[in-house]
């Protein structure tokens, strides 16, 4: 008896599982690939690298001119006929100079960050309005990026890559 009531009882949730199955489609696709096909993507790139190349160019020059300060402040500490409070000026002004370096590396990564925000926001946002309007077309309740999902099967007939791209002007 216990075991028909166990055969019973699995045979209902597989049926409810395939009823849920059934009842939505799922599609899939490679969202870094379509964005990173897309000519927008190439310019935002390209200013993001100048902007990465504007702020690296300047982090060096600060830290030449710390290297420099504290080539000097090394040769006035071994100086008998400087002062302590000069000595301690020097110091305290290699410290200032390590602060405004490291502030500087701070505000550049948020920088850089926004700035990539404000670029690709807007292309995620047209291909979010692309992905919309396919699954809309052909049915899908679901698109998932493939790329994060970690499928270990899925239909290449529910792969909307080559859609997507198509609707985007994407060779």
């Amino acid at each position: 008896m216990k075991t028909i009531k166990n055969t019973i009882f699995g045979l209902f949730f597989i049926l409810l599982a395939g009823n849920i199955s059934a009842q939505h489609k799922i599609g899939y696709l490679e969202l870094d690939s379509i964005i990173k096909d897309m000519p927008e993507y190439a310019d935002a790139s390209k200013i993001l690298e100048k902007l990465g190349s504007d702020l690296s160019a300047r982090y060096n020059l600060m830290l030449s001119e710390y290297q420099k300060k504290e080539g000097e402040c090394a040769k006035q500490q071994n100086n008998p006929n400087i002062s302590p409070s000069i000595k301690e000026l020097c110091i305290d002004e290699l410290d200032d100079q390590q602060k405004r370096i490291q502030a500087f590396q701070q505000k550049a990564q948020k920088d850089v960050g926004d700035k990539q925000t404000e670029l690709v926001a807007p292309i995620i946002d047209k291909v979010k309005k692309i992905i919309a309007e396919i699954a809309k077309e052909k049915g899908y309740s679901y698109v998932m990026d493939s790329a994060q999902s970690g499928f270990l099967y899925s239909s290449p007939t529910d792969d909307l890559t080559a859609e997507v791209k198509k609707r985007l002007n994407i060779k």
